[in-house]
Order: C-alpha cells, then structure tokens, then sequence
C-alpha cells in the first residue's frame, strides 16, 4: 500500500534543513528510536508525529479511463491537508562550549534553528519536499545531569503541513435495474450497458 505522505523526502528535507542551521555533521543529527550509538555531542534528535486532520476538508478527484481493466475504469483520489509536529532536542557538553559560551549552548543552538525557519531559501526548500512550516513554538530548556555531568539540552517543537493524497481504483455500473408498485400493479425496468461517467 502506497504511504499517503512521501515521509523518505520529507525526512531527508528535514535533516537536511537542520545540518544547514547548525555548526554540526549530518552524523549529529538522527532520528528518534533506532537502534544507533549516540552520535558526539553536540547532536540534535528529530521526532515527528503522526499526522491529524487541519480544518480544510478532502477534496475527491475522479478521473476515468475507458481503456482500463474492468472494475479500474474510475480512479478516485483523496487529498487535503495534514498537519504533524516536528519535535528537535539538542544536546551539547561542557567540552564543546554548553556554559563558556552562550553562543554554543543547546538553547542558543535550537534558537539558531529556529530562526533559519524564517528563511526564504529554507521555505524553498521543504516546500520542494511538500513541507509547510505553520507555527514555530518557544525553544525550551530542558538541561540534565547524566552520570554526574551537567548537559546543555533544549527542546523545540514545529508544527508543520504536508498534503495527502490516497487512490483507488473502482469500475462503473453496468446495469441498473429500477422496480416500483403502483396500485397493485408491477412494473420493472433493466437498462443494460448503462454507464456512469464519472470523470
């Protein structure tokens, strides 16, 4: 079954962005639950949602084609809008700067990226993918100790839009058989080879 939202481009557009906005290698940043080594620090997570309906409703589009298998005459396609949020923790140790530097932190970091949203080529970009940024959410410090070291970490969330688009193939009606009563009295019709063009 063909997935609704092309997620390989979307994902590879998203990393892609993220790489571009920060002083980091596309090994620092990974998407969230693989089975992977954690990357060097300073690295970023990508985490998405799943996707939930937006307010505009599905459009259906019909197209036909006489030429097709019978019961595949009539194709129907699905689309509308679909909205899914993008949640990036980054997380950066004393040895790369997270408190000699207020430039290096994890907030500062996230900040950075949060601001190359607002960038016309960055749009482009994701749009290319079939990305829309709706809504960028305040950059969060979330700092933790782990094994008795202090680690810079913060957290942002974008709320951003895709389109999905869903197809099924269906044949037209070839036969349509009409009955009523009128007073008693029984009366039928059959009319065949009756086709509904849909297109």
């Amino acid at each position: 079954m063909t997935e609704p939202v092309n997620w390989t481009t979307i994902g590879d557009a998203l990393s892609a962005w993220i790489v571009a906005a920060l002083p980091i290698v596309a090994a620092q940043a990974i998407w969230a639950n693989q089975n992977i080594a954690q990357p060097a620090y300073p690295y970023v997570v990508l985490m998405r949602s799943g996707l939930a309906g937006a307010e505009a409703q599905d459009e259906i589009r019909t197209t036909y084609d006489e030429e097709a298998e019978a019961g595949e005459e009539i194709e129907l396609l699905t689309t509308g809008p679909r909205e899914f949020i993008l949640s990036i923790t980054a997380h950066v140790d004393d040895a790369n700067g997270a408190f000699d530097d207020a430039d290096a932190n994890a907030t500062a970091l996230l900040s950075l990226a949060q601001s190359s949203l607002g960038k016309r080529s960055v749009l482009d970009d994701l749009a290319a993918a079939g990305v829309a940024i709706i809504e960028r959410l305040p950059v969060l410090d979330t700092s933790v100790v782990v094994n008795g070291i202090w680690i810079s970490q913060a957290a942002m969330d974008v709320r951003m839009r895709v389109t999905s688009n869903v197809t099924e193939q269906i044949g037209y009606i070839d036969k349509v058989k009409l009955t009523s009563t009128f007073e008693n009295a029984k009366a039928s019709l059959d009319l065949d080879d009756f086709l509904i063009d849909a297109s």
